[in-house]
């Protein structure tokens, strides 16, 4: 399986191969909200006036935690706010809002490396309203009950950097038996490109499932 990472100068190469990938597969991704550049600048000296207002002691509390890390974002906000196409780009979390037929997305939080914590999106898609925008099914193809994309990511404790892990695709049945299919980084660049992230081959239930 293909890892990426996102951290330092492997942050362009992996914004330039997502892009490849829709390029491959005649999709553009997702366009990139305008930015305001004097808004921050004005948060900035806004917050900069209030800091030479305050009192000094609660000033020093607040150098203490934020070197102590305790406004580092956590893990989940990590991962959600993560922009694959870099700065400027849709987050994680508004990509999959909008993918075409999702239904649920659940966040959680595992150990990881030393350093790194696992954040996984399980990102649930209607697999009968999935179904319209493939091939024509054979007569004994039955579609999964459910389905659902696992989307894992590693995110760095003191830097933020969000790493790709791992994608596979589950289609269950009826009784909650279930298939996964192992899926590349090229998930991403059907996320991105706001179009449906799981092959049509995926959410066809296999013959001892059905």
């Amino acid at each position: 399986m293909e890892r990426a990472t996102w951290a330092g100068g492997e942050g362009e190469r992996t914004r330039r191969r997502i892009l490849q990938i829709c390029a491959a597969r005649g999709r553009s991704p997702s366009p990139r909200p305008s930015s305001d550049d004097s808004l921050g600048k004005n948060i900035t000296v806004t917050m900069a006036n209030r800091m030479k207002q305050m009192p000094m002691l609660p000033v020093l509390l607040l150098t203490v935690l934020a070197v102590a890390g305790c406004f580092a974002p956590k893990a989940q906000e990590a991962a959600r706010n993560w922009r694959p196409l870099g700065v400027g780009g849709l987050t994680l979390g508004e990509l999959l809002a909008v993918s075409p037929c999702v239904k649920n997305v659940i966040w959680e939080t595992f150990a990881g490396d030393p350093g790194q914590t696992v954040v996984r999106a399980s990102v649930e898609y209607d697999p009968a309203q999935a179904a319209t925008g493939c091939p024509k099914r054979e007569k004994d193809d039955a579609l999964a009950t459910r389905l659902f994309l696992i989307l894992d990511l590693a995110v760095t404790a003191k830097s933020g950097d969000v790493t790709f892990l791992a994608a596979k695709a589950q289609a269950y049945n009826a009784a909650g038996y279930f298939e996964e299919y192992w899926l590349d980084i090229g998930v991403l660049a059907d996320i991105t490109a706001k179009a449906f992230p799981i092959p049509c081959a995926d959410i066809v239930l296999p013959s001892y499932l059905r």
